[in-house]
């Protein structure tokens, strides 16, 4: 283990400090642009729907949710299907690409993604994990048995606008109370198309999400610094250790 002397380590560890307090202000403004867009949502649905008028959310689906596919993961080639598993979705709703498997196409055709495809993880600790499928991000892709599939009838709801009511305290008070009981937490297809939800006419939900993006936009720039900063500091370390740095 290379040991710098230690009036080097004095100046490496404040360089330390400066950059765990820099860290934690980007966690602490996205965690505040994350809350504050829920809280504009959540606050302008309950001001504007009371309880009685909201509807089922089979109202708004094409068809009945689906169940996906019950296949195990298999290596992934220009062969197979992309294979879209709850453990491939992080917490924001996107796809970890370090974890991309595939899946036979034989027999799953009947699972095959479309545009807007909006997928609900239905068991255990993952339970409540939302995927909005965009062919761009994962083209010839299927899900699988854990995630339930909704199609909604945009004439109804726009896709967009229902992922981001599901990072609102008004659908994980829902979630909390529908997925009790049993070992783990869990909620089914008929459980999802019987929740009550509030659902604003398409033009208001057009006009809702130009402010739920632009907090999505800040969110994204805030996580694309806190990754550029994390590296930095890395490499500083990196060479800080080896002498490379002075």
């Amino acid at each position: 283990f290379p040991l710098p002397p230690i009036e080097r380590q004095k100046e490496i560890l404040e360089v330390l400090e400066k950059a765990t307090t820099c860290n934690q202000l980007y966690n602490d403004s996205l965690d505040m642009c994350q809350f504050n867009q829920n809280n504009y949502l959540t606050s302008w649905l309950t001001e504007k729907f009371p309880k009685e008028k909201w509807v089922r959310l089979d109202s708004a689906l094409q068809r009945s949710p689906e169940y996906g596919a019950a296949e195990t993961a298999i290596e992934y080639t220009d062969e197979t299907f992309r294979y879209i598993r709850v453990t491939d979705i992080n917490n924001r709703g996107e796809l970890i690409e370090s974890a991309r498997m595939g899946a036979p196409k034989a027999g799953n055709e009947k699972y095959l993604l479309f545009k807007d495809d909006f997928l609900i993880a239905r068991s255990g600790n993952t339970v409540g994990k939302t995927f909005l499928y965009k062919e761009s991000v994962a083209p010839s892709a299927i899900f699988a048995g854990y995630l339930i599939r909704l199609k909604f009838d945009s004439n109804h709801i726009i896709p967009e606008f229902f992922k981001f009511y599901c990072r609102t305290p008004i659908f994980w008070r829902w979630l909390e109370a529908t997925a009790r009981g049993g070992a783990q937490p869990n909620i089914n297809a008929q459980q999802i198309s019987k929740m009550k939800i509030p659902i604003p006419t398409v033009v208001e939900q057009e006009k809702a999400l130009e402010v739920l993006r632009g907090f999505e936009q800040l969110s994204l720039k805030i996580s694309g610094q806190y990754k550029k900063s994390y590296q930095l500091n890395q490499l500083y370390f990196a060479n800080a250790f080896n002498g490379g740095v002075q």
